[in-house]
């Protein structure tokens, strides 16, 4: 099978000829083509990621659902009874109450099995086992659920899609191949059970599936367990099979899985802050006040929220061929270069009657939708921001990400601007889209950030300048590790689709710099035109037109844009501390721009 890509974000990967023969020696794997789905290298029969996964991820989870998830053999069959149960038959008088539980509650996982009993998943019924078994029962369900469907389509989980009741819902698939907002949606109850019972369960029942023979010893099926992730339900049932070689082994791998970290689709890891760290990073005023992570292996340092809720959104956001993305670490250019890229690109004669609409109510920031949970929201409405939502989302739901959303169904040419570093975002960005990136001098941009903190009407910075400039070097700003984040850029830099610009640049010769960004982006201005466009995009001009966007969050954002205002602010000790921290930085990336 040819390489593809999910909507989920994961890309498919068929195994070599040998990693299929050990696997179904082994007993683990269906005797059918099997894939590893990357970055996580979920196994499954090439016929899931084909005809199912994709329809997984658009399943349209209710409020009332219910979903019992787990890795197999830890414990669903039971906790959808107990859920069913209750949900359905409290008194034990339901009609159904004999009923096969599958029966009942429908199964709709097709990954991570690859043994599965054969009555439960959708990819059976495309497989050799349904020569054998005829599915009866199912097949009769799916007529009296789904009159008119195909079975082609997934019987189970169109026997789920159209079920009238509370549906209780059973799942192997990791969470992350399900739709995004599933835990904004309905409630999950996930089970977890000793790896060690695990298995010895798992053995059993390949042994006792009809059709089905497990050609290994316990010892062999259970190392293959181990190499690739993760009848009684007696706690300790596993003591009669393992030997103290395996069990040592397995000890391990459950000490190491427990441990992980949360996974992004990026391949990060995100790890909390300690409360020492988050205490200490509050008090440099450098960030509003929310639980910050740290994501690995770069350290970029986020509020919990946007890991938990959008940076996946990020990563899968469909980007066009015709868009114009702008990027940068905070307060290094970005606002202007929108103002810029706009203006050219749909107001080139200056009578467009969004003239003088700020530039965020035109060009959105899709790494702006964390601060529409945070204490941020209690005390601004943003109403300005939820007008638009509603007219460009009809029918749309704001938690799933107001800018995201915004941008992904505005028509036209859009301006998206970026804060995140290039990492976090799809990786064939740069073969889809124009990135303009913006590097600044340091100084000067940890001096306009510091004073736009004490300017938000929402926040105060609690430090001195000099603290909150140590903070900037050690990284303990929004959006940080600076360095790694212009190096992703700069590393890019000869790519056809980057442009990477250095404010100085821009600032000391306005007119060559936007003829280039011009050049760049395919425009066809007059010099007349790029003329008007320099003027209309000057520092004068654009602070005149007032904030960068409403509700009051901003108050005098436009404060000087200049280069050097750094030297009223920096001791010589400080000056020579962070003069230290450029030079070493730069050289190892390799940028030798003149920063004095």
């Amino acid at each position: 099978m040819s390489e593809k890509k999910l909507l989920s974000g994961h890309t498919v990967e068929p195994m070599t000829e040998k990693e299929q023969k050990k696997m179904t020696e082994s007993g683990h794997a269906l005797p059918s083509p099997m894939v590893r789905l990357q970055p996580d290298g979920w196994v499954l029969p090439d016929i899931m990621a084909n005809k199912y996964l994709d329809k997984v991820y658009n399943f349209k989870f209710r409020p009332d659902d219910l979903i019992v998830m787990s890795i197999p053999k830890c414990g669903t069959t039971w906790m959808q009874e107990i859920l069913w149960t209750m949900a359905n038959n409290p008194d034990l008088t339901h009609p159904r109450t004999n009923t096969p539980i599958l029966n009942r509650s429908p199964d709709i996982s097709i990954i991570k099995r690859r043994f599965p009993s054969l009555h439960k998943f959708d990819f059976v019924f495309d497989s050799f086992q349904a020569q054998v078994h005829k599915f009866e029962s199912f097949r009769k369900w799916f007529s009296e659920v789904c009159p008119g469907r195909k079975e082609e389509d997934g019987i189970m989980l169109q026997i789920a899609e159209l079920m009238p009741e509370r549906r209780i819902i059973k799942c192997h698939l990791p969470l992350n191949l399900l739709p995004l907002d599933v835990l904004d949606t309905a409630k999950v109850v996930y089970t977890t059970r000793n790896p060690k019972d695990v298995i010895v369960s798992y053995y059993k029942i390949m042994n006792n599936v009809d059709g089905v023979e497990s050609p290994t010893s316990l010892d062999a099926f259970a190392r293959v367990y181990m190499d690739d992730g993760y009848k009684e339900r007696t706690t300790n049932y596993w003591k009669e099979y393992f030997t103290p070689e395996p069990k040592a082994d397995m000890d391990k791998l459950s000490v190491r899985t427990m441990s992980e970290k949360k996974k992004l689709l990026s391949g990060h890891t995100v790890e909390p802050l300690t409360e020492k760290e988050q205490n200490e990073i509050t008090a440099t005023g450098v960030l509003f006040p929310a639980p910050m992570v740290r994501l690995q292996p770069d350290g970029w340092l986020l509020p919990d929220i946007m890991p938990q809720k959008y940076l996946n959104r990020v990563y899968n956001f469909k980007f066009r061929p015709d868009d114009l993305i702008v990027m940068s670490s905070p307060k290094s250019g970005t606002t202007w270069i929108q103002e810029i890229l706009w203006t050219m690109t749909n107001n080139p004669d200056l009578t467009h009657p969004e003239t003088n609409t700020p530039i965020l109510d035109r060009s959105p920031d899709i790494s702006f939708d964390f601060l529409f949970d945070t204490i941020v929201a209690e005390f601004l409405k943003f109403e300005s921001f939820r007008k638009w939502f509603s007219e460009v989302c009809p029918g749309r739901k704001e938690e799933d990400g107001i800018m995201l959303q915004i941008a992904e169904l505005m028509p036209g040419r859009r301006i998206i601007k970026c804060h995140l570093p290039l990492c976090l975002l799809p990786p064939d960005l740069l073969d889809t889209a124009k990135v303009v990136y913006a590097a600044r001098n340091p100084k000067d941009a940890i001096v306009s950030y510091y004073n736009m903190l004490n300017k938000l009407s929402v926040a105060e910075s609690s430090s001195d300048f000099d603290n909150f400039a140590r903070a900037f070097m050690d990284d303990n700003f929004l959006f940080s590790p600076y360095w790694r984040h212009v190096q992703l850029a700069w590393e890019q830099r000869s790519h056809p689709n980057m442009c990477f610009v250095f404010y100085e640049d821009l600032k000391a010769d306005t007119k060559k710099h936007i003829k280039r960004l011009h050049d760049f982006i395919g425009a066809d201005l007059t010099q007349s035109q790029l003329d008007g466009v320099e003027h209309h995009t000057s520092f004068k001009s654009m602070k005149e037109r007032g904030e960068p966007m409403r509700d009051g969050l901003f108050t005098n954002f436009f404060r000087k844009g200049t280069t050097g205002d750094w030297k009223g602010y920096f001791t010589p000790e400080l000056r020579a501390d962070m003069d230290k921290w450029i030079e070493e930085n730069a050289s190892k990336i390799g940028i030798t721009h003149n920063w004095d």
